[in-house]
């Protein structure tokens, strides 16, 4: 430690650092000049002095929202910035609010032109629901631009782009079919904010892919029909669309598998099954609802004999020979056990005047399978709990 010039006062009013000199207790210029370099630490900290000066609990406004930008949906020139769970969306404003109820309210309510209090508390409806949620989105101003947190909207960040590419790509659909889960997605987030043009579209979609006309039974399923199924299901039971409830049950009832995991203690629980995403109470329905279809199957392929009102009778009392030859050695009874809306089908369109039956018999047999097959169609809105 080098020593202060003698020829140079310290004067301790000088230097507020410096408060050991006023007490006389020592008259070294090295513990002066010592003092004065702690003091001069205590009043002025380091950056990262100040730094650890906050205290541990408190979370700032960046670290509360921190994200990561979208890679696709950040406009340059975007004027709103919303947010779900840590990913970050830049859009126009315009653009949302010309195609959504929802967000045409939103930005109102930002812009102070129309209270959200004015809408009609009274109403009840599942269209006003989701507008009265929109108290509930936190908004901040970030940078000059409105950032709103829409967390509490239910929507998830899967279900948000999908609707966005939707907005910037359905053109593509015209030529290319989307596919199920694209249109979930779609439906999902475009009910939540009242993009009405795109719910029509999904809705579209979904009731020609579950049906509940009897008459598109006809045609043969196809694989995506029990793949989606289950989610079909939920989508029915939760977001108001009972109209394809009873297709999608009737799909997961034909899979020959359903429920044999479960039964097995030793098996591990695939999450991945679409079994697994259905209500338990749900999965009960399906459960009973298949055992009654095989039961009704069973029935209807055992058909009862016919009184014939000619004169010499027909070959339709012969119903074992007929049942064996034309269910059980066509294979016809292990083929539709699970799908006996097919199976009677099948037993409609059989040539029965080839196995000898009068015209009128003929007609009376097609007449009772056709109204098996409509009674069976009717009683699964039971079984299922299809309804509004």
């Amino acid at each position: 430690m080098f020593p202060l010039p003698r020829n140079i006062p310290v004067e301790p009013s000088s230097s507020p650092c410096i408060r050991a000199a006023s007490t006389g207790s020592t008259s070294s210029s090295d513990s002066l000049f010592t003092t004065a370099i702690f003091d001069d630490a205590e009043t002025h900290p380091s950056p990262s002095k100040r730094k650890s000066a906050i205290p541990p609990n408190v979370i700032t406004k960046r670290q509360k929202h921190a994200f990561t930008q979208h890679e696709r949906f950040w406009a340059a020139d975007g004027n709103a910035l919303l947010q779900i769970n840590t990913t970050r969306f830049k859009v126009h404003r315009s653009r949302l609010a010309t195609n959504s109820q929802w967000f045409d309210k939103l930005f109102e309510r930002r812009s102070g032109l129309r209270a959200i209090k004015g809408i009609d508390e009274s109403d009840e409806s599942d269209e006003d629901e989701y507008i009265r949620k929109i108290e509930d989105v936190e908004i901040e101003d970030t940078d000059g631009h409105d950032l709103y947190l829409l967390d509490s909207t239910g929507v998830t960040v899967v279900d948000f782009e999908v609707l966005l590419s939707a907005m910037d790509d359905a053109i593509d659909f015209y030529h290319d079919r989307p596919k199920f889960q694209t249109v979930a997605s779609i439906f999902r987030a475009a009910s939540i904010f009242k993009f009405y043009q795109m719910t029509d579209f999904a809705k579209r979609y979904l009731n020609e892919m579950y049906s509940d006309s009897l008459e598109n039974m006809k045609t043969p399923s196809t694989l995506e029909h029990a793949l989606h199924a289950a989610e079909a299901v939920v989508l029915g039971r939760h977001w108001n669309l009972s109209t394809i409830l009873k297709r999608a049950f009737y799909e997961l009832a034909m899979l020959s598998n359903l429920g044999i995991d479960m039964a097995d203690e030793d098996m591990p629980e695939n999450e991945d099954d679409p079994i697994h995403r259905l209500d338990s109470i749900d999965l009960v329905r399906l459960l009973h609802g298949q055992k009654k279809l095989m039961a009704v199957w069973i029935a209807a392929s055992s058909f009862a004999p016919l009184k014939c009102g000619l004169e010499q009778a027909c070959s339709s009392g012969k119903t074992k020979f007929h049942h064996w030859d034309t269910v059980v050695n066509s294979r016809l009874l292990q083929t539709y056990r699970f799908d006996p809306i097919r199976g009677i089908q099948h037993l409609v369109e059989v040539d029965w005047m080839k196995l000898g039956y009068c015209s009128t018999c003929n007609t009376e047999r097609i007449q009772i399978m056709t109204a098996q097959r409509e009674a069976l169609w009717e009683a699964m809105d039971d079984w299922f709990v299809v309804g509004d």
